[in-house]
């Protein structure tokens, strides 16, 4: 399944397939390992930007870079269940896909935060979001001097991709760079600008 945005970037979603099932680190459940390949084709350039749409669409541009990402990610099943099991359910969702959530905070379920309230569990905000920081070769990728968090969801529809990092952004307190980064940012914009 494609999707494009308005950027004229193409998401192509691969099939989702099934790595192991077994036991999880809860003994009432197990869990399901799954994994979807995304390609992501940018266009050779764009013919709009936030200003202006464009006159043609993004794809009579020709396409630019490609990338492709493995997401991964576990999915709760009941104890003892089979593969083909997991196979057979997984086919009654044609559109399923794994959804990708980015953010400048750590990504939490509902019943998470809410376990964390009441006190039904003893972990913090901070225990769950080390498992969650986008890992560049063992140092935390940043986004404007702040730590990422990615976060790999199932959904049994074609959910679009999360991205909270913009927003994040705009209650947080600004991040002081050094020199020599102030001036690699100031570039991109000056690039950016050039289209």
């Amino acid at each position: 399944m494609n999707t494009e945005n308005k950027s004229g970037i193409v998401k192509a979603f691969g099939p989702i397939t099934i790595d192991n099932v077994g036991p999880s680190l809860n003994p009432k459940k197990w869990q399901a390992q799954v994994r979807q390949i995304v390609t992501s084709k940018y266009p050779a350039a764009r013919g709009n930007n936030s200003l202006s749409d464009g006159l043609f669409p993004a794809s009579t541009f020709g396409v630019g870079q490609e990338y492709e990402e493995v997401r991964v990610t576990w999915i709760p099943v009941p104890v003892n269940t089979k593969m083909n099991a997991v196979k057979a359910q997984l086919a009654k969702f044609p559109e399923a896909r794994l959804v990708k959530t980015l953010s400048l905070r750590p990504i939490l379920s509902e019943e998470q935060i809410r376990a964390m309230e009441t006190g039904l569990s003893d972990k913090t905000e901070e225990d769950y979001a080390e498992k969650f920081v986008v890992d560049g070769d063992g140092n935390p990728t940043l986004y404007h001097g702040h730590k990422q968090y990615r976060n790999i969801s199932f959904s049994q529809t074609a959910k679009e991709d999360v991205d909270l990092r913009a927003e994040d952004l705009a209650d947080m307190k600004p991040v002081k760079m050094g020199k020599a980064a102030t001036k690699a940012a100031s570039k991109f914009v000056e690039d950016e600008g050039e289209e």
